[in-house]
């Protein structure tokens, strides 16, 4: 009867500390998965307002954030030059349909994939962001 008072404890101290160190490696997995996708450069702002005008490091920067937090709520994140080169951009818009994100949303997110898959692609690949 000991025996079973002891497993029946220690049970439950097994899962009071499940949830705790699920929680903990869902943050640092989502750090890690946030650090994997490069920060928008000025170069980056530079070739998105050739072709939107008014792009800063500082937007670039919104559209990965909302990468980051939106898309990998659904999967795990992709460089930016995977993401364009697979199915761009009918895949996207469904995806973007499907993270729930306003058209400006989706815009941010547009320009920073296309402005950040530059320098991995060897320079402008002619992809272009669709309303």
């Amino acid at each position: 009867m000991h025996d079973s008072f002891s497993a029946s404890i220690s049970r439950r101290w097994r899962l009071a500390l499940a949830l705790p160190c699920a929680i903990a490696l869902a943050v640092a997995l989502g750090a890690c998965a946030s650090t994997s996708v490069r920060e928008p450069t000025a170069r980056d702002a530079t070739w998105a307002r050739s072709r939107w005008p008014g792009t800063t490091v500082a937007s670039l920067k919104e559209g990965r954030e909302l990468y980051v937090s939106k898309c990998s709520g659904c999967h795990a994140l992709h460089t930016p030059a995977r993401v364009v080169a697979e199915g761009w951009p009918e895949r996207f818009i469904e995806m973007a349909r499907d993270a729930h994100l306003t058209i400006a949303e989706r815009d941010l997110v547009a320009h920073y994939l296309l402005a950040a898959a530059q320098p991995e692609r060897g320079g402008d690949s002619g992809l272009t962001a669709r309303r």
